[in-house]
């Protein structure tokens, strides 16, 4: 006998709405451009107003202090926020791709020598990002032309750095080191691993084509080696395209700009595409004429504007809360980060988490994560990734914190400082950075060693 019953649950759901908020917060700024693009060719009720500059100053710690001791805003700018979607309409920076190279070797802490040579070295680059120069003549070159006396040991460790910078490949001597520099920044996984063995080891056989035979070798079953090929072959074969000097190339377009004046930081959000957002005047007159219909032909013409007019009220709403949003954030991270965009030192690098940027703004942690996915920040030195900022605390010897990218960066320059003959061991950096107050296990300089794509030291011997 079958029997009826009545169940209660509670599901909790997300409005379109607020769907539409979180797929455009998580946009970096090219790809919002062509989404607000989109919308407004599907829906004629949308339309672009003209750009208005605007910015927003984040003063120095004394006002900022003062503020909180009295219960007022930390920021300025805590108006009503509608005209945050009015920001600067800047136009976009071109430069060769050798001059980005240069921009980015600036963030570096270079000596003066090394700077010398690492700009000597980018120039020698071919038009496809190769040094297809030998060291050796590297050198020669430096000391005739530029009476500057430098080993080939320098020479190698200045190239070093220039594999380490954008895009991943560039500087390598030949396509099989560029497929591994390219390979050495991803993510480590049992196909990547597996990838990086075949263009280290089996080369050869890879560029003949002899698969059956690098899989015996590997010992690695026939899919799972089409994996192998499949990540390998998403690789480049020229770091730079279509990189001739009289081709300028299109800088990566910044999500935030922040400009110093004084003791103040100007936060702003420099997007081409993020001018104000309205209802097309003539759908809204549309709307009018259209309310008293009576006939069903009429009716329906109504319908069609309504769904199109809330359609474009419901994106306008979301691209203003994605902007005001993001700025939070923004004017967050600096402040956390305030002695860093000071000096623009890793040094000053403090550690931070999601979580502190959550709780200090009032929102969800997910909604940081999101928000920071993709971004970037251009700074009057460069351009930083917001993951960038964001790292776990190690402990030292007097007791602080550091962030952990100050410390891998000290063991990047550690290793590429290194002598090529009798490389340091894991164990040996370890007692490096003790010397220098950083307090590491050996697994954790392991660890740091392969995330920077560095291999062993017995790799690392020549």
């Amino acid at each position: 006998m079958q029997k009826l019953r009545t169940l209660q649950r509670l599901k909790q759901g997300l409005h379109p709405q607020q769907i539409q908020f979180m797929n455009l917060l998580q946009l970096p700024a090219g790809d919002l451009s062509e989404k607000i693009r989109k919308e407004i060719e599907e829906n004629p009720a949308l339309e672009q107003e003209e750009p208005r500059d605007s910015s927003h100053f984040l003063k120095d710690d004394e006002e900022q202090a003062g503020k909180k001791q009295a219960g007022a805003p930390i920021y300025p700018a805590e108006k009503k926020r509608d005209h945050f979607l009015y920001e600067a309409d800047l136009r976009p920076h071109t430069e060769s791709w050798r001059e980005e190279l240069e921009g980015q070797a600036r963030l570096l802490h270079l000596s003066a020598q090394e700077k010398k040579i690492v700009t000597y070295l980018i120039g020698a680059l071919s038009p496809a990002g190769y040094l297809e120069t030998r060291l050796e003549l590297i050198v020669a070159e430096l000391a005739l032309l530029h009476d500057l006396a430098a080993t080939p040991q320098e020479a190698g460790r200045a190239l070093h750095h220039i594999q380490q910078l954008d895009p991943p490949g560039v500087g390598a001597r030949n396509l099989q080191e560029s497929l591994q520099l390219q390979l050495q920044r991803k993510k480590s996984s049992p196909t990547i691993k597996a990838a990086r063995e075949v263009i280290g080891t089996h080369f050869l056989p890879f560029a003949k084509r002899q698969y059956p035979a690098i899989c015996a070798k590997m010992k690695l079953a026939p899919h799972f080696f089409q994996e192998v090929l499949k990540e390998i072959r998403q690789l480049k074969p020229q770091p730079i395209i279509g990189g001739a000097d009289a081709s300028p190339i299109q800088r990566l377009e910044a999500d935030f700009l922040i400009r110093r004046q004084g003791k103040r930081f100007a936060v702003e959000i420099p997007e081409s595409s993020k001018r104000g957002l309205r209802i097309h005047d003539a759908y809204e007159t549309l709307l009018k004429n259209y309310k008293k219909a009576k006939e069903k032909h009429e009716e329906k013409v109504l319908a069609f504007i309504v769904k199109n007019i809330q359609r474009a009220k419901w994106f306008i709403q979301a691209v203003e809360q994605r902007h005001r949003t993001l700025l939070r954030i923004m004017e967050a991270l600096v402040e956390e980060q305030r002695a860093f965009f000071s000096e623009e030192d890793i040094k000053a690098l403090r550690p931070l988490t999601l979580r502190q940027i959550a709780e200090r703004i009032g929102v969800d942690m997910s909604t940081v994560s999101r928000a920071i996915r993709r971004k970037s920040v251009r700074t009057e030195k460069g351009l930083y990734r917001l993951k960038f900022f964001f790292s776990e605390a190690l402990p030292t010897k007097t007791g602080q914190q550091v962030s952990s990218r100050t410390v891998k960066k000290r063991l990047r320059d550690l290793i590429a400082q290194e002598d090529k003959g009798t490389p340091h061991t894991d164990e040996a950096l370890v007692g490096l950075l003790e010397r220098e107050g950083f307090l590491l296990a050996r697994r954790t300089v392991a660890k740091y060693r392969e995330q920077a794509g560095l291999p062993p030291s017995y790799r690392r011997r020549e």
